[in-house]
């Protein structure tokens, strides 16, 4: 299969050395100068192509008799160069040199981003699918998270006890951490804007883990039809579990974190 890099382009003649070349060339004699320059430009893949120094050839490529291409020749003669392998058009073994040097140079750059991309492609297949995978925010993170949106929205007050619940009373007990601990947080806030209670958090935890249990058990083990954490709680769902029907009437932890 050849590359792009094999193809020659068109021939980016100069039309006025070419004018020039075939101004005092007869009809006749200008078809055989095209038709062979073709043929030397057509066959100039790896190396340039020698065009034959025998009539019969020559004619052959033309396609007209030997006889007719002996009384053309001498009118081609001024533009033709000889060399050790046959006969060439000096002006068209310029211009395919100075094609194949641009060729050369866009072969070897489409090959060293060719290689970059392979090696971005590679280190991705190979990467250990854990990268893949959210990885637990940093407290710089969850700080900056933080500072630019939640700070805003919410007291610190407020918005420093729910996360410190979130992140030292809940997060580390949960069978499927589905949402995100800043997320979480934000719901509980959100419970406390409306006026409601935060509840305690073993609470949270037993009833968002039962109900995942439950999912799993008729899902193959997949958690992949839970509620999020946080929608759970914004739910409200933690009060309807059976376990713990008897203490919806009981005070609600004053989320104070202690």
């Amino acid at each position: 299969m050849k590359r792009t890099t094999d193809i020659l382009p068109f021939i980016n003649l100069e039309v006025r050395l070419e004018k020039d070349n075939i101004s005092r060339l007869k009809p006749n004699v200008i078809g055989c100068y095209t038709i062979l320059i073709l043929e030397q430009w057509s066959k100039s893949i790896e190396y340039f192509y020698q065009l034959p120094d025998d009539n019969s050839a020559l004619a052959s490529i033309c396609r007209i008799s030997k006889q007719k291409f002996e009384t053309i020749r001498p009118n081609l003669e001024h533009l033709l160069t000889k060399t050790d392998s046959g006969l060439s058009f000096r002006h068209i073994e310029l211009l395919w040199y100075d094609v194949k040097k641009d060729q050369e140079k866009k072969r070897l750059a489409g090959s060293k981003g060719g290689k970059t991309t392979q090696a971005k492609n590679k280190a991705l297949l190979e990467a250990p699918l854990k990268q893949l995978e959210p990885q637990p925010q940093s407290q710089s993170q969850l700080n900056n998270h933080i500072n630019s949106s939640n700070e805003v929205r919410f007291e610190k007050s407020l918005w420093d006890t729910n996360m410190h619940l979130v992140k030292n009373r809940i997060w580390e007990q949960l069978i499927n951490r589905k949402g995100s601990m800043v997320e979480t947080a934000t719901a509980l806030c959100e419970l406390e804007e409306e006026g409601a209670s935060v509840p305690p958090p073993d609470l949270i935890v037993d009833t968002y883990n039962e109900h995942c249990t439950e999912v799993a058990s008729t899902n193959q083990g997949s958690y992949q039809y839970c509620y999020s954490l946080p929608n759970w709680i914004r739910s409200k769902f933690y009060l309807n579990n059976a376990i713990h029907q008897e203490e919806e009437k009981v005070s609600l932890w004053n989320g104070s974190g202690e």
